[in-house]
């Protein structure tokens, strides 16, 4: 999957140029309707299509209001949340703080981690 998109990339770059290029992937992303694509971008941690599951959180995570959810334990529910949709909403300032809270320090550690890379 995330060929693909390099692939894609990689073909608007020949077409419009780098900066454009970067231009028009970066507003692609800004949109929270394309966070599924956009966890494409991590491959070691998100290595194929996200379930239908995932789509749902994020549809819950942009809608106003407080949400609560739970599912079973490798679901990847910490990967979706603290990895990829934080680091959309770091990456295009929604937020002027996150605030990352795990059961532990070593998983929050971790996560961390992980939106460093």
């Amino acid at each position: 999957m995330a060929v693909t998109m390099k692939i894609q990339i990689d073909e608007g770059v020949k077409k419009y140029g780098e900066h454009q290029a970067k231009k028009i992937v970066r507003e692609y992303f800004r949109d929270p309707a394309n966070l599924e694509e956009f966890a494409m971008l991590f491959p070691s941690y998100v290595p194929t299509k996200l379930a239908a599951f995932h789509g749902e959180l994020y549809d819950y995570y942009e809608a106003d209001g407080n949400f609560a959810g739970a599912a079973p334990r490798g679901f990847s529910k910490s990967t979706v949340t603290d990895t990829v949709y934080l680091a959309h909403c770091m990456l295009y300032a929604r937020y002027h703080y996150a605030l990352l809270i795990s059961a532990t320090v070593t998983l929050a550690e971790g996560l961390l981690e992980g939106l460093k890379s």
